[in-house]
């Protein structure tokens, strides 16, 4: 089998990270995979190939051009491989390009959703999204099969109208057996030791997580007196991005500046994990949640909105009012838990996903002959 992948994680080229090592394990499967991905003239990335893995750069000159980029690139392959089919990272942009290119091509189209971009708020948070959901509709309904990473966004497919039957639900594969053997590599408590409670947030610093209402949720624990009289309490940020000077500007605000640390993200969280109380997700929307799994392997309880698998893994659920929040985490740290024997169905092996990823492959063009 030939398989075409439109996608945009420029960590693809990096031969050192994990989505490239995926990539690979998923190239091994098949005859030829090739994959185009997202990316600006700037990057200077460059085609390769690495035995059945072919991948290449849109190198897009202007905001829209990966679009092009991705058509050109992918009329390209398709006239010159015999290619058996398209797979799309995402029903949007990604899922777009990749359904003009199978009608043209008259093969059949595979469209993988990370995102539950059906949830209201998804809609809600700018208006590119409101966009998104219009075309993810369509697109998902051209789909010979659908992959989705949880049972969440599988009911909000069944709900607008697709098949049961054209959904595989498969987790993003997270390496939990090394996360529950994994060694702290320093002691996060040592670090921070001035404070009695350390409750972690690791996520890219972004609008969709909502740090308001964390920080929010941190102010009204410290008004209520803290934690058995204790209001050495520490949110600590684990991650990148935009919304990090939006995090210092509003903890300084509400005046808790110092109960709040921000560290830039690291590839190795288990000794965040070991150390914390408690992981914390407010985000409006998750289609998975893979922190979540890999905290709780780790023996770390979870306290999270009603967002991605939270619901189905065991974790503490929390309303979005930081009021009746806030209690609830009070609760949560004062039992000073930690999760023992964690299992759950978005715990899979390696061997498992793998042999599950290539039969959604054969399903898309099962259906479609």
């Amino acid at each position: 089998m030939k398989v075409l992948v439109l996608g945009t994680d420029k960590n693809a080229f990096l031969k050192t990270s994990e989505t490239f090592l995926r990539l690979k394990k998923y190239s091994e499967l098949i005859s030829e995979l090739h994959i185009i991905i997202k990316t600006k003239k700037e990057d200077s990335l460059e085609f390769f190939k690495d035995g059945n893995l072919y991948l290449y750069p849109t190198k897009s000159y202007f905001k829209l051009g990966f679009l092009f980029g991705f058509y050109l690139l992918g009329k390209s392959i398709l006239k010159n491989s015999k290619i058996d089919l398209i797979s799309s990272q995402d029903p949007f942009e990604c899922g777009l390009i990749a359904n003009i290119l199978a009608k043209k091509f008259k093969l059949p189209l595979h469209i993988q959703i990370h995102t539950d971009f059906l949830n209201p708020l998804f809609v809600k948070l700018s208006f590119i999204n409101s966009l998104r959901v219009v075309l993810g509709k369509l697109i998902v309904k051209r789909a010979s099969e659908i992959r989705v990473v949880s049972n969440r966004i599988k009911y909000s497919l069944i709900k607008i109208g697709i098949s049961e039957n054209f959904i595989t639900v498969l987790p993003i594969l997270t390496d939990w057996r090394r996360e529950r053997d994994q060694k702290s590599s320093f002691d996060l408590r040592h670090k921070y030791k001035n404070y009695d409670y350390i409750i972690l947030m690791a996520s890219r610093l972004e609008r969709e997580k909502d740090f308001g209402l964390a920080i929010n949720i941190v102010d009204e624990i410290l008004k209520s007196g803290g934690v058995s009289g204790s209001t050495k309490i520490l949110l600590l940020v684990v991650g990148s991005g935009s919304e990090r000077e939006f995090i210092l500007k509003r903890s300084a605000e509400v005046g808790i500046s110092s109960n709040i640390a921000i560290e830039e993200w690291a590839q190795d969280l288990a000794p965040y994990y070991i150390g914390a109380d408690i992981l914390l997700l407010t985000s409006f929307y998750e289609g998975f949640g893979r922190t979540m799994i890999e905290a709780m392997s780790l023996g770390c309880p979870v306290v999270s909105v009603d967002c991605g698998v939270a619901g189905e893994i065991g974790a503490e659920i929390i309303p979005r009012d930081s009021q009746i929040a806030s209690k609830i985490i009070i609760s949560k740290l004062k039992e000073h838990k930690r999760v023992n024997n964690f299992d759950s169905f978005y715990k899979i092996s390696e061997p498992d996903y793998l042999k599950k990823y290539y039969n959604s492959w054969v399903s898309a063009l099962k259906v479609f002959k």
